[in-house]
């Protein structure tokens, strides 16, 4: 398996030769399908003078996720939705999340330049690594990998949840709901119709896996595609995808809340599951009156993820604006060609102009475990954050500049209270 580059921390590569040499790299960042051979293509070409490496070598070291950086230009696109609101494209988005790097290194000891190494297929995201896990700290493309730091996904019952899993080139992922029953009698959960596919693993579970064709069976459905659109994260050669979970009419009628408790992945061979197959989600069903709020990021591993904020929230508004003084003296002519100065009380002296508005919101998230202080860890870090707020997905500044680790044991209940400005101003004044 080809390495996932982080390319918000330095990846280093080296030319290395016996006696003084020149060192270059050649660079190919793409989108879309992977070249497969080094097609000459070139993004960057860097060359450097190499520097004693010891025992007669001499090296170069050339720095190029930063260049790769900056090559990333996320696809931002809005959907309508039912309500005529504007939320992102998850769709468009998680195509630009991951880009494909290629390179040459090549060494010139006084002869012209002679390829060293040729390196194809790697993937670069907008993630990260510490500073502990070492340099050139890579996660290989392997498909039990997964890409979020949670014990189990936390949300608003009726919301739906969006995950992006990796997946193999050969192979899709398949997600499947999963609702507990807790032992239930089966004729409280199995569908009416008969002629839907539903599947029962045992008692405790049941799995909802697709309807038939039938007319019958379809009307208890809003789509053939029963609770998850699943859609490649870029074209089929690259390595994601994600999940985007739907109430549907046959889960309804199962359970009136809509709510799944785990999210089940496998490869369509069913010969190979993720790591952490079965993603636990917990049901947030009482918000005590407050309105929930979802923010998404791009986290650590560079794909969306999204933490629920459940309680009490607050939105402030903070005006800026220019002045100038103003001359509000007139003059009239009178009898006898004298003029009369005079103004109005009435018309300001002081004027304002350029005024506009920024909003700040802070969310309370509720109670959340200790095992969530990665996630919000990695909020606290990321670039890219959005929030969804009165029907559209809006751009947003975390302003905080601290964040507290906190446990159980010295602070009990844990609350994070969180801070975002709205990144735009509240007056639409773009021209």
């Amino acid at each position: 398996m080809a390495e996932v580059i982080y390319s918000r921390s330095p990846y280093f590569v080296r030319t290395n030769a016996s006696g003084g040499h020149t060192g270059k790299i050649e660079i190919y960042i793409y989108s879309g399908n992977q070249s497969g051979s080094w097609t000459g293509s070139i993004t960057y070409t860097l060359t450097a003078t190499g520097v004693d490496a010891g025992s007669g070598n001499t090296e170069c070291i050339f720095e190029i996720a930063e260049l790769i950086k900056d090559k990333f230009d996320l696809d931002i696109e809005s959907s309508s939705n039912n309500q005529s609101g504007n939320y992102m494209n998850v769709n468009a988005l998680a195509q630009t999340l991951c880009m494909n790097v290629d390179y040459q290194t090549s060494v010139d000891t006084g002869a012209g330049f002679v390829v060293q190494d040729t390196v194809l297929g790697y993937k670069a995201v907008l993630g990260y690594s510490t500073y502990e896990q070492g340099s050139n700290y890579t996660v290989a493309e392997d498909l039990r990998h997964f890409w979020y730091d949670i014990p189990y996904i936390l949300k608003p019952f009726s919301a739906p949840t969006t995950i992006m899993v990796q997946k193999q080139y050969s192979s899709q992922v398949i997600a499947t709901a999963i609702r507990e029953f807790d032992n239930l009698p089966e004729s409280q959960f199995f569908s009416p119709n008969t002629n839907s596919r539903f599947f029962i693993t045992n008692k405790e579970f049941g799995v909802i896996s697709g309807v038939s064709n039938n007319t019958n069976a379809s009307s208890l459905m809003e789509s053939n595609e029963v609770w998850a659109n699943r859609y490649p994260w870029g074209s089929n050669s690259t390595p994601y995808r994600y999940v985007d979970t739907k109430r549907s009419r046959q889960q309804e009628y199962i359970d009136g809340r809509g709510a799944f408790d785990y999210i089940h992945f496998s490869q369509d061979s069913n010969t190979e599951e993720l790591l952490g197959t079965k993603v636990k989600i917990e049901n947030v069903y009482d918000c005590g009156g407050y309105t929930p709020y979802r923010i998404r990021f791009i986290n650590k591993y560079g794909v969306l993820q999204e933490l629920w904020f459940f309680k009490n929230n607050a939105l402030n508004l903070k005006v800026k604006s220019k002045s100038y003084k103003r001359n509000t003296v007139s003059f009239r002519s009178v009898s006898g060609g004298a003029t009369d100065e005079f103004y109005r009380p009435q018309l300001a002296q002081q004027t304002v102009y350029n005024k506009n508005g920024q909003q700040t919101i802070t969310l309370n998230s509720g109670f959340y475990p200790e095992t969530f202080n990665e996630a919000f860890e990695q909020l606290f870090l990321s670039e890219y954050c959005w929030l969804d707020y009165k029907y559209a997905t809006l751009p947003v500044v975390l302003k905080d500049t601290a964040f507290k680790y906190r446990n159980s044991k010295t602070d009990g209940l844990i609350n994070h209270t969180v801070t975002f400005e709205f990144a735009n101003n509240h007056l639409n004044n773009i021209r």
